[in-house]
């Protein structure tokens, strides 16, 4: 049997633009052999396993080879796995983690590094890409900290990029470690922004299943979503963007039945009031067009 912890590092560390000839896709789901391979290596025992397979959520999770090093990651800190009710969870705490970790080597404290991360996030949301260049990191800084010095902006700079979890890609740019910590950061960023009732992110870009579960996920932990879903169905009411308007009713759509109904009633309301305006528009047009007739016909 292949080595697949060897494999998960391999994966993780890994970056299409480094290879020329072969290019990975897609990761499927570990099955639960491979995980309990991978486990029982860890703990040099069943114990990690047997901690894994006592929670539906932990067994689900760790059938993504990049959640599975979170979880190990967790466990190795002798933390309660227990503690991990969903995929929000694991971030938070790795997040949090690295961002203390680091505290003492980064002028800039934990708080701020997360919203200059969130900035550089939302804004690759914005631009349709996934990297972003020195000046652009720059850019986000100047938002949290307007009257740097060059010299302090350079340090800030080198901060966040070693302070984080941001890294060098090949083509002399810079990433997010792995996709799914730029899906957290945009709903992270995104949830701040509905906070201030401001939607301009939902016509950027689709947002896909991981961006909209963790918005869901970070609105129920900060007991928001009774708060936002009228904010929603305004929002949805007023777009004018077909993009827009879909993201809304995909988040709508996980936030719940009733929130949902109420939002495809909205949605069947609207049309039949766009359907009415165009035909009163129609009918006034032929009505100018009658009348200017009947003034010629008399003329």
């Amino acid at each position: 049997m292949r080595d697949y912890f060897s494999k998960i590092k391999f994966l993780l560390n890994y970056n299409d633009e480094g290879f020329s000839k072969y290019k990975l896709i897609e990761l499927l789901p570990l099955e639960i052999d491979s995980v309990k391979q991978i486990a029982d290596r860890i703990s040099g025992n069943d114990k990690f396993y047997k901690l894994i397979d006592s929670s539906d959520t932990l067994k689900e999770i760790s059938k993504k080879p990049l959640l599975l090093s979170l979880l190990i990651e967790v466990y190795k800190d002798n933390q309660e796995l227990s503690l991990v009710d969903s995929r929000l969870d694991l971030f938070d705490y790795v997040v949090d983690k690295w961002l203390v970790r680091d505290e003492n080597y980064s002028p800039i404290n934990a708080k701020s590094r997360l919203i200059i991360t969130k900035r550089l996030a939302i804004n690759c949301l914005n631009l349709g890409k996934t990297n972003f260049s020195y000046d652009e990191i720059n850019l986000a800084i100047k938002e949290q900290y307007s009257d740097l010095s060059e010299i302090s902006l350079e340090r800030y700079n080198n901060a966040l990029r070693n302070c984080s979890f941001i890294r060098k890609n090949n083509s002399g740019n810079f990433e997010f470690q792995h996709a799914a910590f730029l899906e957290y950061c945009i709903a992270r960023a995104i949830i701040d922004d509905l906070i201030l009732n401001n939607y301009d992110s939902f016509s950027w870009a689709a947002f896909n299943p991981e961006i909209i579960e963790t918005i869901h996920d970070l609105l129920s932990k900060f007991n928001l979503k009774s708060t936002v879903i009228n904010s929603i169905e305004k929002a949805y009411i007023d777009s004018k963007d077909s993009r827009k308007s879909t993201n809304l009713l995909k988040l709508a759509n996980k936030l719940g039945k009733k929130e949902c109904l109420s939002m495809g009633l909205t949605c069947k309301m609207k049309y039949c009031m766009e359907l009415i305006s165009a035909i009163e528009r129609f009918l006034m047009q032929r009505l100018k067009i009658a009348i200017s007739l009947e003034q010629i016909y008399l003329i």
